[in-house]
């Protein structure tokens, strides 16, 4: 990085300089959007590029063809190493907070849209594979939202994740969701719905008596708002961490009163779970 063959051309001494000298031979627009790039942390789809950046196909394949960026897997991205040097170069600009902004905003409306696929569907499974995809650039957005005093996006990020942190990641969402349960001022009902995909984390982490008073909690706010609905889903949730603690019947009480409103509403899914688990206990 810092060293090189004393008798090559200062370009190729180091590597930055090498970086440096491909940088200075762009055209303005390319440079603007070399840096804007480097928002992106493990790259990005055309359709983000386009968001965020502001990208034009044309110039991004000009990128691509003078080796600063390339593509593959339907995404663009920079070797980590470039990708640095952008980031610096975006620091140096007036639009590093814009953009910081608009990526931490793209991340939230992919999370929200992905939401009601992470339940189930034909859908399920590419919807995984895609946020895997985005995990570093969903951390990078949680990330600058907690920082910017933003940590009601970051708490709507991290709950639209939910089931994707369960099945992926379980230690890793109950830290985001915690840190950001922490700060943000939200109204009750989000809070609701944050303490039961906590809860839902906690408990695959192993950590029963956190996800019960996680979920007791939300049980708590969703019973004074009047959500039958929410009450019912935390409901069977408390069932497992109940058992687990040796309070069977508080368990197979609370899984049954959850099986009732659920056929009431015609939920499949949670009658489906809640048959589950009575079978599991019995």
């Amino acid at each position: 990085m810092t060293g090189g063959a004393r008798d090559a051309p200062e370009r190729q001494r180091t590597l930055r300089a090498t970086i440096e000298w491909s940088y200075e031979l762009l055209t303005p627009e390319e440079q603007r959007l070399f840096a804007r790039l480097a928002v992106f942390h493990g790259g990005c789809p055309l359709e983000a590029a386009e968001q965020v950046a502001e990208a034009e196909v044309d110039v991004l394949q000009s990128l691509i063809d003078k080796s600063l960026v390339r593509y593959g897997d339907e995404r663009y991205w920079m070797l980590e190493t470039i990708r640095e040097y952008a980031a610096m170069r975006l620091e140096e600009s007036a639009e590093a907070d814009d953009l910081q902004r608009r990526h931490a905003e793209q991340v939230r409306n992919l999370a929200k849209l992905a939401r009601p696929h992470l339940r189930g569907g034909a859908e399920q499974k590419t919807w995984f594979r895609r946020l895997e995809a985005e995990r570093n650039n969903v951390r990078a957005a949680l990330s600058w939202s907690l920082d910017a005093d933003r940590a009601e996006d970051a708490l709507e990020i991290a709950t639209a994740l939910g089931r994707f942190w369960w099945v992926r990641g379980p230690h890793e969402g109950l830290a985001w969701l915690e840190q950001a349960l922490r700060r943000a001022t939200v109204p009750p009902e989000r809070r609701a719905a944050a303490l039961e995909a906590a809860g839902a984390c906690a408990w695959f982490t192993g950590d029963h008596e956190r996800a019960l008073s996680l979920f007791e909690e939300g049980l708590r706010l969703f019973r004074k708002l009047g959500d039958r609905a929410g009450a019912a889903m935390i409901l069977a949730r408390l069932g497992p961490p109940l058992h687990a603690a040796g309070r069977a019947d508080e368990a197979e009480a609370v899984v049954r009163e959850s099986l009732a409103v659920h056929r009431e509403l015609g939920d499949k899914e949670e009658i489906a779970l809640a048959l589950h688990l009575l079978g599991t206990f019995a």
